[in-house]
């Protein structure tokens, strides 16, 4: 943390910390719509969040999802910068006060450090649990037997293609077990039928 930062603790407007959409922020992760208006205006924001994963219903996928840790706040970055403008960007409704009389209330630096190394913690046992899940995924995927893939996809199953594969969205027949994993299919194209090997992971019965 730089040495003359000033941090204040800004009023977050209802629904301004909700994921903003499209873009990402500055290091390409996700951010809510008061930390882009305030990015936008050229402020240093820092609103400490909670990280977990959750897994898609319909995909199987598993996505990272944040919640402020502090509903209804965020912190700024007021060194050489103007109150007044701050109060003018959209989703900051206040700067909070020890009392009606006292003027903004500055966050130890301290506080945000802490604050900071707990998040970076939170993030950092994502990630660990994130490569170890797809490590198991790897190791059960590649230890599969024939046998596990005839139960798992029986022959002349009827199947959805999904996830990262060239033909996501076509529908396959199963026609038995391939090799290191993998799955023998045959897909229908509009003048022949063409069969694929694919990855047991990227087939979704349905039928």
């Amino acid at each position: 943390m730089a040495v003359n930062e000033q941090w204040y603790v800004i009023r977050c407007a209802p629904g301004s910390q909700r994921s903003a959409s499209g873009q990402t922020g500055k290091m390409g992760e996700p951010e809510s719509m008061i930390e882009r208006t305030l990015r936008n205006e050229g402020f240093s924001v820092f609103m400490p969040t909670v990280h977990y994963e959750v897994r898609h219903n319909r995909t199987k996928k598993w996505i990272e999802r944040r919640y402020p840790l502090l509903t209804g706040y965020a912190f700024v970055d007021m060194a050489g910068r103007n109150f007044e403008d701050a109060r003018q960007v959209e989703g900051v409704m206040c700067f909070l006060r020890r009392s009606r009389t006292s003027g903004p209330y500055r966050m130890p630096s301290h506080d945000i450090a802490v604050m900071r190394a707990v998040e970076e913690e939170n993030r950092n046992l994502i990630y660990t649990q994130r490569a170890e899940r797809e490590a198991r995924e790897r190791k059960a995927l590649h230890l599969t037997t024939r046998k596990d893939r005839e139960k798992i996809m029986p022959k002349d199953t009827i199947a959805m293609i999904c996830g990262r594969n060239p033909f996501a969205g076509l529908i396959a027949r199963v026609l038995g077990p391939s090799s290191r994993g993998k799955v023998k299919a045959v897909i229908e194209t509009l003048d022949s039928l063409v069969e694929i090997d694919i990855p047991l992971e990227n087939l979704e019965a349905v039928a």
